[in-house]
């Protein structure tokens, strides 16, 4: 069984593929470069079918302020569009396009880029407990049946 790849706007996806299409939807870093990504969340539950998975990693909206320093001091090369999102606007955006979440987890307490990788992912599995600082968002919900 192969593998098949498609390049969709992700606030066009029902549009592209039509309502209740797949057992599980991944995004991951991607809805931060919509211009809505409450909506590209709402067009990713729709095209679930009930009982289906979501899985989203974005950007944590605390982080903001030092990426967008960064990114001002030319440490960091990226220039699109950028929208990072809160652990409770996730957590809304989901709920309310009937998704239950089953899962939370913080990614990353400190940049990935410094050379301590194997420190990183200590601290990923072994400090959860301050994921509401961490970069990265990540929810995993399933669809209401």
């Amino acid at each position: 069984m192969g593998c098949e790849c498609e390049v969709v706007d992700a606030l066009g996806l029902i549009d592209h593929y039509g309502k209740e299409r797949f057992d599980v939807v991944v995004s991951s870093e991607c809805i931060e470069h919509t211009r809505s990504p409450i909506d590209a969340i709402a067009q990713m539950a729709k095209v679930l079918k009930p009982g289906g998975y979501l899985s989203i990693s974005t950007p944590n909206k605390l982080w903001y302020p030092i990426v967008g320093l960064a990114t001002l001091l030319k440490l960091r090369p990226f220039d699109g569009h950028e929208s990072f999102s809160t652990w409770s606007g996730m957590r809304k955006a989901l709920e309310s396009n009937g998704v239950d979440i089953i899962d939370e987890y913080g990614l990353h307490i400190l940049p990935f880029q410094l050379p301590i990788h194997g420190l990183l992912k200590s601290c990923d599995h072994h400090l959860q407990i301050m994921r509401w600082c961490m970069i990265n968002i990540c929810m995993l919900g399933k669809k209401d049946m």
